[in-house]
């Protein structure tokens, strides 16, 4: 019987914690509006190849704008005094490019997205500078308000470089932008 409520529990805190990994999840890249600012979630989705071209961009970094979804409801309970601790603080982003012996990225990144809600989420992407297609496999890591921590299942992502692929679009493509959000550009358009 002991072994029997071992397992039981064992399973519990599994499912736990499987769901608080798989709460908070990356959606969908967005198509940059003309402002260069997004709402909480993406006005347009990007239907075709984020594309880096190395011969405009004085970086190498592709900023990608990324819709992501908390669905870990808000426990804020007034009447009892509790407060919500669902909130989702994102503190970190991991790249990993599949079928490549490139290293992983890994940086730091401040972003909150709300229980029950989403928020967009600004992530730095450097590919290799070489030109071709690649497949960038990106998870984000953080804590909730419990302090309890996170990672989202990734999400694979096929990135362009190309050499003057986007010289001739570099104005209607390659939206910079306003200094308060940083000066990476946000790239469109399909790569080669």
């Amino acid at each position: 019987m002991k072994t029997r409520l071992a397992a039981v529990v064992a399973t519990s805190l599994a499912l736990a914690c499987a769901q608080d990994n798989n709460a908070v999840q990356l959606y969908a890249i967005c198509s940059p509006p003309d402002s260069c600012t997004f709402g909480a979630t993406c006005d347009k989705y990007a239907m075709d190849v984020p594309t880096l071209d190395v011969t405009t961009s004085a970086t190498g970094v592709l900023l990608l704008a990324i819709e992501v979804h908390n669905q870990a409801a808000n426990n804020a309970d007034p009447t009892a005094g509790r407060v919500n601790t669902h909130d989702a603080f994102v503190q970190e982003y991991d790249v990993a490019w599949k079928d490549s012996a490139l290293p992983p990225v890994k940086g730091r990144i401040t972003q909150t997205v709300p229980a029950a809600g989403s928020t967009v989420v600004a992530v730095p992407i450097q590919p290799p500078l070489a030109p071709g297609r690649f497949v960038a496999k990106l998870s984000l890591r953080g804590v909730f308000g419990d302090q309890s921590g996170f990672t989202t299942a990734p999400l694979e992502i096929a990135v362009a470089v190309c050499t003057g692929c986007l010289a001739a679009q570099t104005t209607a493509c390659l939206k910079p932008c306003p200094p308060n959000i940083g000066q990476l550009p946000i790239a469109c358009g399909t790569g080669p």
